[in-house]
């Protein structure tokens, strides 16, 4: 019974979008039939939904994404302000990437430059090897220091002081507020070098000049108070003198406490010490003693080694005696080339290392021809030795007096000339002996 009233009440369900009035005598008449009111019909609880595959056709005709990236709220729309704020942030970043590809780059350049200029470093390095070894191993010939000529020297007393940027007619000197009111009147440098080092000096009130050193570094004149080879206590300020030698062949700094810095013309130290000389020279090739050291004004600049040492060295014209004495006070002496190699008598040669090298006598005479006579330590003979254009030639006899040696030079020098002329492989050739 339930169930047909619930049906006839579906059935009238329409009529009641007619009007209120059709649907209140639909009902009345629903009550009336039945002898029941509407309210006391109960409808059972349907359940939980039971879910239902999908028409594959009706799906197709569904939306393709309904994702929250392919949707966008009106709400979410960006605002002039926001926006600003975004093409800010993507300048902003934009100029930050560039800065970083600016600086890498820079870096990298750097890093190549310092590359170039560390090879070109080498390069000039091994180039003053190579050419201070290929003079020291042809076996120097010493000559004169000149003395009086005054070619390349430049020295120029100005009659009033200049500041460093009136003298721009020598030089691009580098000036910084210290220097502003630095004037010299004193130019001195030595024009053996394309770009040479300048020293300034400026004669003070007490008497005294004060000096200052000028080195060309990118076209730039720039004071150095430090340079490589330079000892720690090096002081500018104790200058006493700035001399050119041998026509500028070196610079000699005279410092108040009495040592001296011998630098070259582009202003790179040889040596430094107190008892400083210029026994000889070879070529173009100055050399200096200093505190017993022998060096040459050509050594490469990172070189801080003599050619060779010793208490005392007398020059002459193809080889160095050496004076020394040992631990009980004793004289002993050896002799040198220039090249540093003391000579063995055993052999008859120039030994790189080692020898039998000591002499309890050696002296230089010349009578027709340079020869030395020598007495070897701890022996009682003599013998002869020419050292001639390289050749090395020592006598065949043995003499009991150096009366004696004298006498057989005579004889020894027409042997050995003829075996120079005749075959001179016969003599031992110096560079024969590198």
């Amino acid at each position: 019974m339930k169930k047909n009233l619930f049906i006839l009440a579906a059935l009238l369900l329409p009529a009641s979008l007619c009007g209120q009035s059709a649907l209140g005598q639909a009902l009345q008449q629903l009550e009336s039939l039945t002898g029941m009111s509407i309210h006391d019909i109960n409808v059972p609880d349907p359940g939980d939904p039971v879910p239902v595959d999908p028409d594959p056709e009706e799906e197709q005709d569904e939306p393709k994404s309904t994702r929250l990236k392919d949707y966008t709220p009106a709400q979410e729309q960006e605002t002039p302000e926001q926006k600003r704020y975004r093409e800010l942030l993507e300048e902003t970043q934009r100029r930050e990437e560039e800065i970083r590809k600016q600086v890498h780059e820079e870096f990298l350049h750097k890093q190549e430059q310092s590359a170039r200029e560390w090879r070109g470093r080498e390069d000039r390095m091994r180039k003053e090897w190579e050419a201070y070894n290929s003079f020291l191993n042809n076996h120097p010939q010493a000559q004169p220091v000149p003395v009086f000529s005054s070619i390349n020297e430049h020295k120029i007393l100005l009659p009033e002081p200049k500041s460093l940027s009136e003298l721009s007619e020598f030089g691009n000197f580098k000036e910084s507020e210290s220097d502003s009111a630095y004037k010299a009147d004193i130019i001195l440098c030595s024009t053996r070098q394309a770009v040479p080092a300048y020293f300034l000096g400026r004669r003070l009130e007490n008497g005294r000049t004060e000096w200052r050193m000028f080195i060309n570094e990118l076209g730039e004149y720039t004071e150095k108070l430090f340079l490589s080879g330079f000892s720690s206590d090096f002081d500018y300020h104790q200058i006493k003198d700035v001399r050119l030698v041998a026509e500028g062949r070196v610079i000699v700094m005279e410092m108040y406490d009495g040592t001296s810095y011998v630098v070259n013309p582009h202003g790179s130290l040889i040596c430094h010490g107190r008892n400083i000389s210029f026994p000889a020279m070879s070529g173009d090739v100055l050399f200096i003693e200093c505190d017993g050291g022998l060096h040459a004004s050509n050594a490469p600049t990172t070189s801080s080694q003599p050619i060779l040492r010793g208490e005392h060295l007398d020059y002459y014209r193809n080889s160095v005696i050496v004076t020394n004495h040992s631990v009980t006070g004793e004289p002993y002496y050896q002799l040198y080339s220039y090249c540093g190699r003391a000579y063995d008598w055993t052999e008859n040669t120039w030994p790189k290392y080692g020898g039998i090298t000591a002499f309890d006598y050696i002296a230089p005479f010349s009578n027709e021809g340079d020869y030395f006579v020598l007495k070897p330590q701890g022996k009682k003979d003599y013998f002869i030795v020419s050292f001639n254009k390289g050749q090395l030639y020592r006598g065949k006899k043995k003499y009991k007096s150096l009366e004696a040696a004298h006498a057989g030079w005579l004889k020894e020098r027409i042997q050995l000339f003829d075996t120079m002329r005749n075959n001179p492989q016969a003599c031992a050739q110096h560079k024969d002996s590198i």
